[in-house]
């Protein structure tokens, strides 16, 4: 569990996770009802989820580099340092993440009144971006059948840990895809077609409505890996535990109330008992025998 492949996942998650702050600012414009806010104040309070939202997304496409070089290039793969790796697929995530965020940044000074609706989006060129994103899906998608056909004909070769890790990474990858076709199509073509202007209370919906699918697509990523592999699963389970016993203990704390089954022991007084009732009881014995 300590590849690269898994600390990539993991990294994924933790960006996924601060990208769906996102949520907060779309459940605060409903309570308050003020749909539009000034740019400046929109950029500012989204640089968390902008920044993790272009963080997080490369690592889906690295780690299906990563999985295609295992497969094809195992024995060089194998001597190499993964901890390396790791290190240059976060700066370049990092570099991403920091470039479209201070681009934001920048250009929300520039406008700084400008009312918008209040979703993440980067301010640079649109066309730019979706060609980005474009890219890495379709070359995720060439790694993954070209490492499934591999393993397809060569089943003998790798361990049924390398076919549960690539099945889960494959359905992650569809969900991913799925949920970025839909957040890409609600946005671009749904809005023109039916002739919703930009900046409407309408138009914020269908942003927010992309914007969620995209991300329940995201939240899927622990039961899939708990359902389509059992190593994951394993591991999984036995952080359940630990878990549950933390709770336990915190509400043991929080109420003062011991569970009813709960045992304590105390090992140096048990032992200092038994041996003064072993003692006293050798003396009993050796009393009666001389009387």
């Amino acid at each position: 569990m300590n590849s690269l492949c898994n600390k990539l996942i993991a990294c994924y998650s933790i960006g996924s996770i601060f990208q769906q702050l996102n949520f907060f600012v779309t459940f605060a414009t409903v309570i308050t009802g003020n749909n539009f806010i000034s740019y400046k104040t929109c950029v500012l309070i989204q640089l968390l989820p902008i920044f993790f939202s272009f963080f997080s997304f490369p690592l889906t496409f690295f780690i299906a580099i990563e999985r295609f070089l295992a497969i094809f290039f195992p024995i060089w793969y194998k001597k190499r340092n993964g901890n390396y790796f790791l290190i240059i697929i976060l700066f370049c995530c990092f570099v991403l993440g920091s470039y479209v965020t201070s681009v934001d940044i920048i250009t929300s000074f520039g406008n700084p009144n400008t009312l918008v609706i209040c979703a993440i989006g980067p301010k640079i060129d649109a066309s730019l971006v979706n060609y980005l994103i474009l890219g890495m899906n379709f070359g995720s998608i060439c790694a993954y059948l070209a490492v499934w056909i591999r393993i397809k004909f060569a089943v003998g070769n790798y361990t049924d840990y390398q076919t549960h890790l690539l099945k889960c990474l494959f359905v992650l990858l569809l969900l991913e895809l799925f949920g970025w076709t839909f957040s890409v199509g609600l946005r671009v073509f749904i809005g023109p077609l039916f002739g919703i202007v930009s900046g409407t209370f309408l138009n914020f919906l269908i942003i927010n409505l992309a914007t969620n699918i995209a991300y329940i697509a995201i939240a899927l990523n622990l039961p899939v890996l708990y359902t389509f592999s059992k190593e994951h699963r394993a591991a999984l389970n036995k952080q359940w535990v630990k878990i549950k016993a933390i709770f336990r203990l915190s509400t043991v704390h929080a109420t003062g109330v011991q569970p009813a089954n709960a045992v304590f022991v105390v090992p140096n007084a048990i032992s200092r008992q038994q041996t003064s009732s072993q003692s006293l009881k050798t003396h009993g014995r050796v009393y009666s025998r001389a009387m």
